[in-house]
């Protein structure tokens, strides 16, 4: 039997701005009918002046509370970039309500969640062209305090035994698999800072809290990106985060969903893909998508095709579980690697 890899030795798909509008999935929606691995929030504290304003027709406060609300935004809190609408998640647009609807999704349960945090500092102009700061400049200059917000909010959603940081890594002294990290959440700043023994950063390697996972090219576009080779690159990164996460090319970049999801007679569903047009996705193995048949889901976990392709095995499923539907199963099937079936 193979052995199961951990998870920085594998690929991991994931989406660049997935709180914007322009998605027309949530990221909930992502992970669970996309096979989304990896979400990238952009957030801030927002100045205390808009916290008052927001909070003012309020029953209690929602921005304006002890620790400040961390909220969802890149142009401002709650507001997508380049005038694209709100984002997800309103009224409030809160970090915390993003972290609950993650934690309720059927992927959770059988997989990690990577959630890459990029701090904004957005200003607005007045009328007479003054720069007014959206972002609470106490906070944003404080990593220290600024850490201990975000933790506070991760807290808030996921008991602390679930937040896989820096200090649990260095007791670990590597990653662990998929399966050891099921329900666990794995928060990282995009910055250097902040940090802590609960969130790690990308900044200096030899930082203990920087993140040790090797990070791939952002893609604005819908077109499969140059950087993504299946069969010629040997060492490609093992988190990628993409516009497009809805074409049948995503799928196959990176390791599939775990559960992998079998409905009998399953066959290709129109979605509306990343360029705005209706797109026939192939079934995927995912809540929305799922395969028509185990032998489809067991050859998916098993590797997809690529004869010497040394990347083959890092976008396996490998010990990932299969859910199947009730229905008639009367195909031959070997598993000769480690799977979990079982209905679902």
């Amino acid at each position: 039997m193979a052995t199961l890899p951990p998870l920085d030795a594998l690929i991991l798909k994931g989406t660049h701005n997935s709180y914007d509008p322009r998605r027309r999935v949530p990221p909930w929606d992502q992970v669970n009918d996309y096979g989304v691995w990896v979400l990238e929030l952009d957030y801030m504290v927002p100045a205390e002046f808009l916290r008052q304003a927001h909070d003012r027709d309020l029953p209690e406060p929602v921005w304006n509370t002890r620790p400040p609300a961390v909220v969802i935004g890149h142009d401002g809190p709650g507001d997508a970039a380049d005038g694209a609408g709100a984002v997800f998640g309103g009224p409030h647009f809160l970090l915390r309500d993003y972290l609950s609807a993650l934690a309720v999704t059927e992927a959770f349960r059988f997989r990690p969640l990577l959630i890459y945090l990029d701090r904004k500092n957005p200003v607005a102009f007045s009328p007479f062209g003054v720069p007014v700061e959206l972002f609470d400049r106490t906070f944003h200059e404080d990593p220290q305090r600024l850490a201990s917000v975000i933790e506070s909010t991760f807290k808030d959603v996921f008991h602390e035994d679930h937040l896989f940081g820096p200090a649990a890594l260095a007791a670990r002294r590597g990653y662990p698999t998929v399966q050891e990290l099921a329900g666990q959440v794995i928060p990282i700043s995009n910055q250097p800072e902040p940090a802590s023994e609960f969130l790690f950063h990308e900044g200096d390697p030899a930082d203990e809290r920087q993140s040790r996972l090797s990070v791939g090219p952002e893609s604005d576009g819908c077109g499969e990106p140059d950087f993504i080779s299946r069969s010629t690159e040997d060492a490609p990164a093992a988190v990628y985060r993409l516009d497009n996460f809805s074409d049948n090319f995503t799928f196959a970049y990176a390791v599939p969903s775990n559960p992998l999801v079998v409905v009998p007679a399953a066959g290709e569903r129109e979605v509306v893909g990343c360029d705005d047009e209706t797109t026939a996705t192939l079934p995927q193995g995912t809540r929305l998508l799922p395969f028509p048949t185990l032998e489809a889901a067991v050859s998916r976990a098993r590797g997809l095709p690529g004869g010497q392709d040394p990347t083959r095995l890092r976008r396996a499923g490998l010990g990932f579980t299969v859910l199947a539907a009730p229905g008639p199963y009367g195909e031959p099937l070997t598993v000769d690697f480690p799977l979990t079936i079982r209905g679902g």
